[in-house]
């Protein structure tokens, strides 16, 4: 196999992972424009859609960080491109 098949099956991956059991979130309650965050952390897909926690009558609720989920995916594809970059065998240099 080639470095980029090596690479991009590491890189899927490493996204697919993240992307489903790393999913950053603020765990907020309440209801209409009087929303407060009680935390923010790192959780499993499944748990945005969590409805058991009851706290002051109002249901908790998972929100996505969409901001923190496209840094995390552009800092992975730029660690593995500078991977790629380091491993990469070809000869791009024009012979003079």
């Amino acid at each position: 196999m080639t470095v980029k098949k090596v690479l991009f099956a590491i890189y899927t991956v490493i996204i697919g992972i993240l992307g489903v059991f790393f999913v950053p979130c603020n765990l907020v309650y309440g209801y209409g424009g009087k929303l407060e965050i009680i935390s923010a952390e790192f959780v499993p897909i499944w748990k945005l859609i969590d409805k058991t926690q009851l706290i002051n009558g109002n249901y908790a609720r998972y929100e996505l960080i969409l901001s923190r989920v496209l840094y995390t995916f552009a800092i992975i594809a730029l660690i593995m491109f500078l991977v790629y970059l380091v491993f990469d065998k070809t000869d791009n240099r024009k012979n003079i």
